[in-house]
């Protein structure tokens, strides 16, 4: 089996406005795998800007059924949300992607679970507090940060 038959799903959301990364990054990363990956994209909230050759779920998922995506996943990616905590219990590959909240509070206890963190100038602010960045163009700073090229590297040497 080649990159191709490898299922990547991302996570398109999260209910925290401040562990969001945002759809322009998601948008790059897709176009990064396109060529050598299956690509699902999964979220709480319906989300129609993803291209034609990517699967998507947003909005249209029992908990059954998200369980089921992400259980079925050769890795997944996801800010810090319930995908990191399922693909965590399950054993499944993730990216968690963090910067408003220490990921060793939420992800070190899950092995299969990679975290990249957002190098903002407030990280960690604990996502409740509206620090330097809240308001500004491309909040989460620290989640803009994060690049679709990074996410893609980490992809990569997670499952091969």
């Amino acid at each position: 089996g080649g990159r191709h038959d490898k299922q990547v799903v991302i996570q398109s959301d999260s209910n925290g406005e401040p562990r969001r990364w945002q759809i322009q990054r998601q948008l790059e990363l897709c176009a990064l795998l396109k060529d050598n990956f299956l690509i699902t994209v999964t979220g709480l909230n319906e989300n129609k800007v993803f291209p034609d050759y990517v699967k998507n779920l947003t909005g249209k998922q029992t908990v059954k059924q998200y369980f089921a995506t992400i259980a079925n996943a050769d890795i997944v990616v996801s800010p810090d949300s319930s995908a990191v905590h399922i693909a965590g219990c399950l054993g499944v590959n993730c990216i968690g992607l963090y910067g408003s909240v220490n990921p060793s509070l939420r992800a070190a206890h899950y092995p299969s679970v990679n975290t990249i963190v957002g190098k903002g100038r407030c990280v960690m602010c604990n996502d409740w507090q509206k620090n330097n960045c809240y308001g500004q163009k491309n909040y989460p700073t620290c989640l803009y940060l994060i690049s679709a090229r990074s996410v893609y590297n980490k992809i990569v040497e997670a499952i091969w």
